[in-house]
C-alpha cells in the first residue's frame, strides 16, 4: 500500500548475454529495494545460474522464460510478479549490461513520495560528461527515434524516449492494457505511448550512463520495415481513439488535408507548401491536445 513517505520497491533486471556486468549489477543495488527480479531470457550465457550461484542475496528472485521472448516480454513477465505482492509500490527496470548506474534508483523513488500518478523514465540527453561518450551513431539513431517517437506517441515534452531506466507504480500497472505494450525492443516506445492512454503523467530524470565496449543485439536493417509499421500503428490508433471516434471534426480534416496535399504534391510541386503548413497546425493543436483526465 502507498504510504506518502515510504516507497516500497522491487527492481526488474531482464537479462540476454550480459554475464560479463550482472554480477555486479545486482550486487550495486542498494538497500532502498525490498525485491529483485532477475528475468533470464533464454540467455546463452546462463545469466540466470550465474546469479543463483554467486549472489547470496534473499531479495534476488530468478525467473526464466523457457525461449528467448525479447526485452519487452521479460519485462512484463516481472511487473506481473512484482506487482502480485501488494505491498509494493513502485517497480524499478533497468538493464543488465552495467550502463544504468542504480544509486539513480533512490532519485527515481523520490517522486512518487509526492504522486502516485507517475511513469518515470531516464533522459541521458544533457550535458555531462559521459554524454560524449556515448557512441556517435548510437547518439544521432536514439535523437532521430526520440524525435520520431514524440510525433507518433504524442509525448511532446518526453525526451529519450527508448531510455530502458524506468519506474511505474502499481496504481498505473493495474490501468495499462499489457496488449500495447511491445515484447521487443518496441517495449520503451510502447509504455510511453500507453502512458498517454492512460493519461499518466511522465517525468524524465536526468541521468548519466556508462558506455563500454557492449555490442547491441539489433541490427537495423532487419527491424527497419517493423519499425516503420510499428511507429505507424501507434500513430494512426492514437489519432483514431483521440479525434475519430471523439469526433474531432477540425482535427480529421487537417489529417485527411495532410495526406491529400502530400500525394498531390507529388504532382503538383506547389501543393507541397500547403503540406506543410498544415502538418504545422497539427503538430501545434495535437500538442496542445488535452489529455485524459483520471
Amino acid at each position: 500500500m502507498f504510504i506518502k513517505n515510504l516507497i516500497k520497491c522491487a527492481v526488474v533486471i531482464p537479462c540476454y548475454k550480459v554475464s560479463d556486468e550482472i554480477l555486479n549489477v545486482v550486487r550495486s543495488i542498494g538497500p532502498e529495494v525490498d525485491k529483485i527480479y532477475v528475468i533470464d531470457d533464454a540467455c546463452p550465457e546462463n545469466s540466470g545460474k550465474l546469479v543463483e550461484e554467486n549472489i547470496k542475496d534473499e531479495r534476488v528472485v530468478v525467473l526464466r522464460n523457457l525461449k528467448n521472448s525479447g526485452v519487452g516480454s521479460s519485462v512484463k513477465k516481472g511487473f506481473n510478479e512484482v506487482f502480485k505482492d501488494e505491498n509494493i509500490d513502485v517497480c524499478i527496470k533497468i538493464d543488465g549490461d552495467g550502463q544504468m548506474d542504480s544509486k539513480n534508483i533512490k532519485k527515481f523513488l523520490e517522486p512518487f513520495k509526492k504522486s502516485q500518478n507517475l511513469y518515470v523514465k531516464g533522459n541521458r540527453f544533457h550535458a555531462h560528461k559521459k554524454f560524449f561518450k556515448m557512441p556517435i551513431i548510437r547518439m544521432f539513431g536514439n535523437f532521430f527515434l526520440s524525435l520520431i517517437s514524440k510525433i507518433t506517441t504524442g509525448q511532446y515534452s518526453v525526451f529519450d524516449i527508448n531510455n530502458g531506466f524506468i519506474a511505474l507504480h502499481s496504481n498505473i500497472y493495474k490501468d495499462i492494457n499489457l496488449k500495447n505494450i511491445s515484447d521487443d525492443y518496441f517495449f520503451e516506445t510502447s509504455m510511453v505511448a500507453e502512458m498517454r492512454n492512460v493519461g499518466c503523467e511522465i517525468l524524465d530524470i536526468e541521468i548519466e550512463t556508462e558506455y563500454n565496449n557492449e555490442k547491441s543485439n539489433l541490427i537495423i536493417k532487419n527491424i527497419l520495415f517493423e519499425f516503420i509499421s510499428k511507429h505507424s500503428l501507434i500513430f494512426f490508433k492514437r489519432i483514431y481513439f483521440e479525434y475519430i471516434k471523439n469526433k474531432n471534426f477540425l482535427m480529421v480534416l487537417i489529417i485527411f488535408g495532410i495526406l491529400s496535399s502530400l500525394v498531390l504534391s507529388i504532382f503538383i510541386s506547389k501543393i507541397f507548401i500547403i503540406f506543410i503548413i498544415l502538418t504545422f497546425i497539427f503538430f501545434i493543436k495535437d500538442k496542445n491536445f488535452k489529455k485524459i483526465e483520471r
